[in-house]
């Protein structure tokens, strides 16, 4: 048995041994066979001339870009494992309706292949090195640029295949932008250097320098932009940095771009500071009102056409400002929200927003008029949509005491709406709304303003006035009106002002001047002034075409009735009002000079009318000379002047402007803290 179990593997063994050679011999044929057919290419690429190439590869090249590609220098092929391309005097022809006839000029390129991505859709080239390279890029319009091929020529015969450059090496690089869009004409010149960007360790950079015109404004741009080393770093951000100015405007960034070629998804801790903010206008296209000096800085973060300039803080003249400021350019026109606060606001540093700024910043000063000529821009207003908050805490003026301010600004299809914008004012509010429509030339413009609680004693805390009790005050002003400024839109407007205000005090001294009332005044002087209760303030005035009428001005105390009467004109920047004081009580010694208030809002003028002070004057001192005794008859002041039915006053405009009121006693005009007026409907 075992002899035959023997000879049975024998005899196998002696089956498969010729399968056996039979594989080895095939597989030294092949291996055989590719090492002559390797050695074959490279001895095909040593000795092959490659410059043979150069036709072909210039006819593919032309067809592909519809322009005319040369190679004026050699063509070489050093086959490793990842063969090595060198080409000399490379140059691409310009478009036809470009400045130059050469569009890029290449000394020196040096490309590195990966053979097997030739067999994917995507070919990866792990380096490209490039010397003395001189580019011309032009921009005719925003879809005409010379880097835009004729891609649909007939005869294009290029793949669908995509390219992936690992590294980028730059020697002697520069680049001339023109742009009819952007109205630019810069030069860029570019190389690798080594470069310590993150501190943390050297790594090639690509140094980038730009110096020109930009928006019609002088750029200076110096920066850096890393260099991938590795198929790893595909999936990192390049890191980037750039200082400089465009115009008047400063910008330092340093950070990241996740594509770098499309300048998307930016990563940078960004400053900006220049003279006004409105220079940001022609270089970002945001529309930003005219300021004074800025210095800003925050996270800019971008991601499909969407900018995030986030947790920001700086200085605005001499306000503090920070918060979010969001832009997005993927809607049409393009979208701004923003959270604005301050810590301590000048009200003064907003003036940009009514046009008491230029664009440059510097303040509109003329030496005529107070109110702002400087016409609103129709560009501006059309150039996005806005939502815009705003919250300041302390705010600086220079007369009226205010805080807390707050608003919010719409922008909408060229309509503004500032709704609601609230301030408190003497422990009081004024609530606002204003509306601007720009789709009409001139602007048509409204503007609704209300006034609750406000404590007239400290409404003008520069004054000091000891003798003045906190009488409160309530109204509304609405006006409508057309204009390209706020001088035209107050100079055509129309609508109404109501002021309402019961309870307080007032100087005895001040009601005793209104009359020239010289004996009681002289006893309020040496006596010591003493305040008077007020029972009423009524006014009430018309405005048509910017002028300004009063219907009812008065105030009433217990020992004067004051009445007013005359116009204000916007149009002209002019008062014409006269107050006319009538004593309930008795004086020895009263001129009885009604006090004109005229002049221009400038230059204001409050004199007392010399008219019938003189007249009064002179018949006093012809009775003198005649009469004696009776001289000072003219001057006497019997008093008389009955109290003003405040009552029905104060009825009466309420009744016609809808102003609501706490229900009062009878004839109580004492100081009531709970006083408050409504909303007027004209």
């Amino acid at each position: 048995m075992q002899s035959q179990r023997g000879s049975y593997k024998q005899s196998n063994l002696t089956n498969l041994s010729p399968t056996m050679e039979s594989r080895k011999k095939n597989w030294i044929i092949v291996t055989t066979c590719v090492l002559v057919a390797i050695a074959a290419i490279v001895l095909f690429a040593h000795y092959f001339n490659w410059n043979h190439l150069r036709k072909p590869i210039e006819r593919r090249v032309s067809a592909a870009t519809g322009r005319t590609f040369s190679i004026n220098g050699d063509i070489d092929v050093r086959f490793h494992w990842h063969p090595v391309v060198t080409v000399d005097g490379v140059s691409l022809s310009n478009a036809p309706w470009g400045t130059t006839p050469v569009m890029a000029q290449i000394g020196h390129a040096q490309i590195t292949l990966d053979l097997l991505s030739l067999f994917h859709k995507e070919i990866i080239i792990p380096t490209v090195e490039i010397n003395h390279v001189k580019l011309v890029l032009e921009k005719k319009s925003p879809d005409v640029a010379n880097w835009i091929f004729d891609t649909h020529s007939k005869n294009n015969t290029g793949s669908n295949k995509s390219v992936a450059v690992h590294q980028l090496i730059i020697n002697d690089a520069s680049a001339r932008y023109l742009s009819d869009v952007e109205h630019a004409d810069l030069t860029v010149t570019a190389s690798t250097i080594d470069s310590d960007l993150t501190q943390s360790s050297t790594s090639r950079m690509i140094e980038v320098k730009a110096r020109g015109t930009y928006r019609d404004l002088p750029l200076s741009l110096q920066g850096k932009i890393g260099v991938i080393d590795s198929m790893a770093d595909l999936q990192k951000p390049y890191p980037l940095s750039i200082e400089g100015s465009i115009g008047a405007t400063y910008v330092n960034a340093s950070g990241t771009v996740a594509k770098l070629a499309q300048l998307q998804g930016l990563d940078l801790q960004l400053a900006l500071a220049g003279a006004s903010l409105a220079d940001l206008f022609p270089i970002l296209g945001v529309p930003l009102p005219p300021s004074p000096a800025y210095s800003v800085g925050g996270r800019l973060s971008q991601r499909d056409n969407v900018w995030n300039f986030q947790n920001f803080s700086g200085r605005l003249g001499n306000s503090d400002l920070h918060g979010q400021f969001l832009l997005n350019r993927t809607l049409k026109p393009q979208y701004i929200n923003a959270d604005l606060q301050s810590e301590s606001l000048n009200l003064k540093d907003l003036s940009g927003l009514i046009g008491g700024r230029s664009d440059s910043g510097k303040p509109i000063v003329n030496s005529k008029t107070v109110l702002p000529h400087d016409p609103f821009n129709f560009e501006k207003l059309h150039a996005a949509d806005a939502e815009v908050k705003f919250r300041g805490k302390k705010i600086q003026t220079q007369r009226l005491p205010l805080e807390d301010m707050s608003a919010v600004l719409k922008l909408n299809a060229g309509v503004l709406e500032l709704k609601p914008v609230s301030f408190g004012v003497a422990r009081g509010h004024i609530d606002a709304s204003i509306h601007i429509d720009s789709n009409h030339d001139p602007i048509e413009s409204a503007a609704d303003i209300t006034i609750r609680r406000i404590q007239f004693g400290e409404l003008f805390p520069q004054f000091k006035l000891k003798t003045v009790n906190a009488g409160v005050i309530g109204g509304r002003v609405k006006l409508a009106g057309q204009g390209n400024s706020i001088a035209d839109m107050l100079g055509t407007a129309n609508g109404q002002a109501a002021f309402l205000m019961n309870g307080g005090t007032v100087s005895n001294l001040v009601v005793r001047l209104a009359n020239l009332d010289v004996a009681n005044s002289l006893v309020a002087l040496l006596g010591g002034d003493k305040s008077m209760p007020i029972r009423c303030m009524v006014t009430d005035m018309k405005a048509v075409n910017g002028k300004m009428t009063a219907d009812t001005m008065l105030l009433d105390t217990e020992k004067s009735l004051i009445q007013g009467q005359g116009s204000i004109n916007f149009a002209d920047e002019t008062l014409d009002l006269r107050l006319t004081s009538r004593p309930k009580d008795k004086s020895l010694l009263a001129l009885k000079g009604p006090i004109d208030l005229s002049g221009t809002f400038k230059n204001p003028h409050a004199t007392p009318s010399l008219k019938n002070v003189g007249g009064r004057a002179a018949l006093a001192a012809v009775l003198g000379s005649v009469l004696g005794p009776l001289a000072f008859a003219p001057l006497l002041e019997l008093g008389g002047a009955e109290d003003a039915n405040c009552a029905a006053l104060i009825s009466n405009v309420k009744e016609r402007v809808n102003i609501k009121m706490p229900r009062q006693k009878p004839m109580n005009y004492k100081i009531d803290n709970d006083i408050g007026f409504t909303k007027l409907r004209f």
